[in-house]
């Protein structure tokens, strides 16, 4: 029964296996014949149709390429993808290849030095083979096989020049000679590529072959197909394609009967995408369980535009398909299921539509069909009419009551995407049914605007004859004409203007279309704006021109036109840039020159003062910025910040444009603002490649800034190794200072740079140099806690008690500062740990002051004298209490602090601490022995400096702990005459209260009621009176 179909077919079959095998020197007129006449004619193939198999031909059959591209043009196909394809002209390597010319390719061998690993390039025929923009390399082995080279072949291959690759086979196929087939069989087993292969050159013996040896199972025609359902991404594997796919591609309709012949299920239901199958359906019956695809036999008929078939599958259905008694909803879902979708979502009504197959979409209706149904876009059938102006499937689907206004996923209507396509008899079908004209998509955008966008002249006339708002902005505020200046749609727009659009309308950025036809360089579509009166000076919001656009993009002719109408060269945007300024960032050398030649201010500042040249300097335009100063650019042009444009060749390490710059005279040593050079700038930025190019031109290697610091201080500050090292062999002074004393070694030890500091010693730095206070690196290790770069210093000999000029070491510093890790390491490398400062203080001191608990214990647990005294005979304790911390007091208590220690003045801690009415630590230290009753010089007891400074809850707490409340002073003086004196009545009264003798005299004979009077304590007075104190007891003067 195959063979009868074979047969019945063989015009058919005969003409593709002699289409994808024609010969490159075999005269194309009787291929052209065969398909004129029994393609085209006789089975109704399209030249569309054709054309993709012409397409996919090439690829299979390289070597005849330039006959393809013949037959193409004779038929009067469409040569757009192959106009600038180019065949191989003889003599290259591939020419040699493709035709197998052995003498050639060993005169070749001869001249040349090549292996086999040498890379030819042809269309891709691997992977995904639908765009002839993909190539695959073949090695020069494979390309023999590809091309059939057998005479190549053998010669790379006995010689050892190449091994047989797995690749080989498969190209071996291809190019179909039968020898080379043999020899790559011997190595390597026929795989899955090669099957495709096998179907896709039409080689039909071959075909015959592996399905007469069953090589491949059922299961490799459909086995890929679930993978479908996992891949996500649209650029999938075309390996993963089921292989029935490939046959239905491209036309192997000898596979189909060949296939049929072994089992007439190996081809349902995707047979039915073939119109000479329809024997096939009419004669035999099928079972659903066979169906090893997603999709239904209606959806295989009607993709391919297969009326007929269609036709007979829904009228003869029980005839055709039988269920296997596993009931008629199973057999409906996996035979006929007339709404099935493909992965993309379409259902055969989609595909009727897209072909404009009227007969078959009506078919699908009478039975059934969902007529609104969308694909996995929200596409209905609607919209793919109207997308192929499919106006007879239109009027079908609006008569059988689609939704004439349904919008897909991106919010557009039927009438979007007619507009769009320029689908203009079904556009005016659509409009004439009541479609909304003006509605709008997801980004507003309305029909009209897709027609300006695609240039659909007549489609847009249309839409603005049925009254569509020809202002309507979409998205970003932008108008049809808008988008018409931007895709240079200049016929849409003579259309637009000529209706009445605002031809000065703005955007939401306050842009023209002149601004859009300026930065896409639409120059006809400006040039028709600009006769029709836009305002050519026109700013948006960003005080941007259309030339302003124009330069953004090097819209060069774009940018003459505006000029010639006279648009102001100079106009400056909000930030002050000029078209100039952004035609030197983009670099457009050409652009530049016109407007430097039309009057540009070659000289003119952006909003911080940049000119040109600064931008050139900047993004390393050195052919822009030849053009400004051959044009007298003024090369030491200063910004804002007194830079020129060498500091931001500097900066930036555009070492070319750097020497062009100094090359034509710029002041190498010129400073900026804060008095760097261009070498501070590289080596703040690291820019060495600029910075050897500034020295090796004279740069002042120790030139300082305004702050003292030279290049060599940037690279150390900013971590600059490389830079630094340079500087170093090139003389930089190792050991200048800036105008605080810091040496490149105080600032890198500073910023805990290790490696950097390790440099600088290495390279002579004086380790001991001393900051304007004195300190030398190591304090600075100190201070910042730089522990590692502490550790160099000392490893290289730094001093470890060298003092400042207030006579603190590092030990001090890293106390005050709490750098306990580096205090920790000072100790431990022998740092005198009781050493004093100018003021007598030891690092212990500086951690009582500054609250370092955890220093001032390291201190303390390594012999640190805890009794220490300070010149003014201040112990830690007394430093501790003097600032309120009292968790140190309680430490320094706990680790042996003589409580009742006195500093010069005869003040123990306890002194200190009520005179500042630090309660808390009162109590401390009283709860720890303190000697409540302890005098100073001056012979005074806490309690007197309670009284002294109105501290009554202290002087209440030390009364309650047993401090005498008559105890004298060396002037004889109690508590209660210092609080009389200063009239503190609260703490007279609890003096009083507390058994204070209210008579007592000083040495004077003076009581507290005299201290009261003479001193005009009138409150305290009245209540020592109350309390009975002698209003008339004489002092020792009367």
């Amino acid at each position: 029964m195959s063979s009868d179909y074979s047969k019945q077919y063989a015009d058919f079959i005969g003409a593709l296996e002699k289409l994808f095998h024609i010969k490159s020197n075999e005269p194309i007129e009787n291929m052209c014949s065969i398909i004129t006449n029994t393609l085209i004619s006789k089975y109704q193939l399209s030249i569309k149709q054709l054309t993709k198999l012409i397409h996919e031909a090439i690829r299979y059959n390289y070597g005849s390429g330039a006959n393809y591209v013949k037959i193409l043009e004779q038929i009067g196909a469409d040569l757009t993808r192959v106009s600038d394809y180019h065949f191989e002209t003889e003599g290259s390597i591939k020419f040699i290849v493709m035709h197998d010319q052995i003498d050639k390719f060993k005169e070749y061998l001869t001249q040349n030095s090549i292996s086999g690993d040498i890379f030819l390039e042809i269309p891709n025929f691997r992977n995904n083979p639908y765009d002839m923009d993909y190539f695959a390399e073949l090695s020069l082995i494979e390309a023999c096989a590809y091309f059939g080279s057998v005479n190549i072949f053998y010669f790379l291959t006995s010689n050892h020049i190449s091994e047989i690759t797995e690749n080989c086979l498969c190209s071996a196929i291809i190019g179909g000679n039968q020898d080379i087939i043999n020899e790559c069989l011997k190595k390597h087993k026929m795989d899955i590529d090669c099957l495709r292969s096998i179907i896709r050159t039409h080689n039909h013996k071959l075909l015959e072959y592996v399905l007469d040896n069953e090589i491949f199972e059922l299961d490799d025609l459909y086995g890929e197909d679930w993978k479908w359902e996992k891949e996500e991404n649209w650029m999938y594997d075309a390996s993963y394609k089921p292989v029935y796919e490939d046959i239905i591609r491209y036309q192997n309709l000898n596979a189909v009967f060949l296939l049929f012949k072994r089992n007439k299920y190996y081809i349902f239901p995707w047979g039915a995408a073939f119109p000479q199958t329809i024997d096939i359906f009419k004669n035999n019956t099928f079972s659903n369980k066979h169906n090893h695809t997603k999709y239904g036999i209606i959806y295989f008929a009607s993709k391919a535009q297969n009326s007929n078939i269609g036709r007979l599958l829904l009228e003869s259905y029980n005839q055709i398909i039988i269920d296997n008694n596993e009931g008629d909803d199973e057999c409906i879902s996996h035979g006929a299921n007339i709404n099935e979708k493909d992965k993309h979502g379409k259902t055969a009504l989609h595909y009727a539509a897209i072909k404009n197959s009227k007969e078959t979409a009506e078919l699908l209706i009478s039975h059934g069909a969902n007529i609104n149904e969308k694909d996995n876009n929200g596409k209905t059938a609607l919209h793919f009419a109207a997308k192929y102006n499919s106006k007879e499937t239109a009027e079908l689907l609006i008569s059988h009551g689609v939704n004439i206004d349904e919008k897909y996923n991106y919010g557009e209507t039927a009438l979007h995407i007619a507009a769009e396509h320029n689908s203009t008899e079904t556009a005016e079908f659509l409009i004439l049914h009541g479609i909304n004209i003006n509605e709008k998509d997801e980004y507003g955008q309305t029909a009209l605007h897709f027609a300006a966008i695609k240039n659909s002249k007549e489609t847009a006339e249309l839409l603005i004859s049925h009254g569509a708002n020809i202002n309507e902005k979409g998205e970003y505020g932008k108008t049809a004409l808008h988008f018409a200046a931007e895709s240079n749609r200049k016929e849409t727009a003579e259309v637009l203007i000529s209706h009445g659009a605002n031809i000065n309308e703005k955007d939401n950025d306050g842009q023209t279309a002149l601004h859009f036809a300026a930065e896409y360089n639409s120059t006809e579509t400006a040039e028709f704006l600009i006769s029709h009166g836009i305002n050519v000076n026109e700013i948006d919001y960003d005080g941007q021109t259309a030339l302003h656009a124009a330069a953004i993009n090097n819209s060069k002719e774009t940018a003459e036109l505006l000029i010639s109408h006279g648009i102001n060269i100079n106009e400056k945007d909000n930030d002050g840039q000029t078209a100039l300024h952004i035609v030197v960032i983009k670099n457009s050398t050409e652009t530049a020159e016109l407007l430097i030649s039309h009057g540009a201010n070659i000289d003119e500042k952006y909003n911080y003062g940049e000119a040109a040249l600064h931008f050139a300097a900047k993004y390393n335009r050195k052919e822009t910025a030849e053009v400004l100063i051959s044009h007298g650019a003024n090369i030491n042009e200063k910004d804002n910040d007194g830079q020129t444009a060498l500091h931001f060749a500097a900066k930036y390490n555009r070492k070319k444009t750097a020497e062009f710059l100094i090359l034509h005279s710029a002041n190498i040593n010129e400073k900026d603002n804060d008095g760097q050079t261009a070498l501070h700038f590289a080596a703040k930025y690291n820019s060495k490649e600029t910075a050897e190019l500034l020295i090796l031109h004279g740069a002042n290697i120790n030139e300082k800034d305004n702050d003292g610091q030279t290049a060599l201080h940037f690279a150390a500050k900013y971590n600059r190794k490389e830079t630094a090292e340079f500087l170093i062999l090139h003389g930089a002074n190792i050991n200048e200072k800036d105008n605080d004393g810091n040496t490149a070694l105080h600032i890198a030890v500073e910023n805990n740079l290790k490696e950097k500091a390790d440099l600088l010693i290495s390279h002579g730095a004086n380790i001991d140099e001393k900051y304007n206070y004195g300190e030398a690196a190591l304090h600075f290790a100190a201070k910042y806690n730089r522990k590692e770069t502490a550790e160099v210093l000392i490893s290289h000999g730094a001093n470890i008690n060298e003092k400042d000029n207030d006579g603190q070491t590092a030990l001090h510093f890293a106390a005050k500062y709490n750098s306990t890790e580096t205090a920790e390491f000072l100790i431990l490398h022998s740092a005198n740990i009781n050493e004093k400062d100018n003021d007598g203080q030891t690092a212990l001191h500086f951690a009582a002051k500054y609250n370092r608990k955890e220093t001032a214990e390291f201190l303390i647990l390594h012999g640190a004298n805890i009794n220490e005294k300070d010149n003014d005979g201040n112990t830690a304790l007394h430093i501790a209490v003097e600032n309120n911390l009292k968790e140190k007091a309680d430490l320094l208590i706990s680790h042996g602090a003589n409580i009742n220690e006195k500093d010069d003045y005869g003040q123990t801690a306890l002194h200190i601490a009520v005179n500042k009415n630090y309660k808390e630590i009162s109590e401390l230290l009283i709860s720890h022995g303190a000697n409540i009753n302890e005098k100073d010089n001056d012979g005074q007891t806490a309690l007197h400096f309670a009284a002294k400074y109105n501290r009554k809850e202290t002087a209440e707490f030390l009364i309650l702990h047993g401090a005498n409340i008559n105890e004298k002073d060396k002037k004889v003086k109690t508590a209660l005459h210092i609080a009389a004196e200063n009239n503190f009545k609260e703490i007279a009264d609890l003096l009083i209260s507390h058994g204070a003798n209210i008579n007592e005299k000083n040495k004077h004979g003076k009581t507290a009621l005299h201290a009261a009077a003479i001193n005009n304590s009138k409150e305290t007075a009245e209540l020592l009176i109350s309390h009975g104190a002698n209003i008339n007891e004489n002092d020792n003067y009367l």
